[in-house]
């Protein structure tokens, strides 16, 4: 039996500083809510002019001020920004996959957001049995 390995790569974030998402400040991603929802309070940055609204709360946040979990949100896996309203925005905590539907997704997830990502497919992996 042999199967491959899917890796992801992040090669670029579109942020300003070129960092995750996850580590830039609230205060960032509330510039961009209240931009998005009044263009008169400031310029969206370029990665951000698209339609966020499905990553935005519609309804109420979970209990605790930055609560990171897998798919909890409506679908979207994310890092809980406490903004007004909160929002979800994307993290990767893993780069190997064994689906290539999975790996595909979650590239697409990221470049949805404006990351340039890398997606690679390894050799096959051959197992043998140790009976």
């Amino acid at each position: 039996m042999s199967l491959h390995l899917y890796r992801v790569t992040i090669n670029s974030y579109p942020t300003p500083d070129g960092k995750p998402f996850a580590e830039q400040s609230v205060e960032f991603w509330q510039k961009c809510l209240d931009a998005h929802y009044d263009p008169s309070a400031g310029e969206l940055p370029a990665f951000m002019d698209w339609d966020f609204e499905e990553w935005i709360y519609q309804e109420d946040p979970p209990q605790y001020p930055y609560y990171e979990g897998g798919n909890s949100y409506g679908g979207r896996g994310g890092f809980h920004v406490m903004t007004d309203p909160p929002m979800v925005v994307p993290v990767t905590r893993r780069r190997h996959w064994l689906s290539p539907s999975a790996a595909r997704a979650e590239s697409a997830r990221l470049r949805e957001w404006g990351c340039e990502v890398t997606v690679e497919k390894s050799k096959p992996i051959e197992f043998e049995d140790t009976k």
